[in-house]
């Protein structure tokens, strides 16, 4: 086939279409069950620990577990715990107001007997 023929012809929105979607049904059966596979491989067999360490973040990643905007640079892996207290738990919702206990009375002992 003509170099230029099959430019045109995979220039054209059908044929993109079916190719995309070959590709994604071949993609979706036996690549992903070998790429699951691959990864898995390289967290527990790799000898590297970065090659470890990424394997785990992109298993992670795509399972939803991601490092949060602020601490993305700071090496968290992207654990997030959020406690939420009941409302008898929670700080004053009223204005606090400080002040200083008055100061002990001091007693003086008399030795008048």
């Amino acid at each position: 086939m003509n170099p230029d023929a099959l430019s045109r012809a995979f220039r054209k929105p059908h044929v993109g279409r079916a190719i995309n979607e070959a590709v994604r049904a071949r993609l979706s059966t036996v690549g992903m069950v070998r790429a699951a596979g691959v990864l898995e491989s390289l967290l527990t067999g790799a000898k590297s620990e970065y090659v470890r360490l990424d394997s785990a973040k992109h298993i992670l990643a795509v399972n939803g577990v991601k490092p949060s905007a602020e601490r993305s640079g700071q090496g968290s892996q992207g654990l997030i715990v959020q406690i939420n207290l009941p409302a008898s738990l929670e700080a004053p919702r009223g204005p606090v107001i400080e002040h200083e206990s008055p100061p002990a009375a001091q007693v003086e002992a008399d030795s008048h007997e």
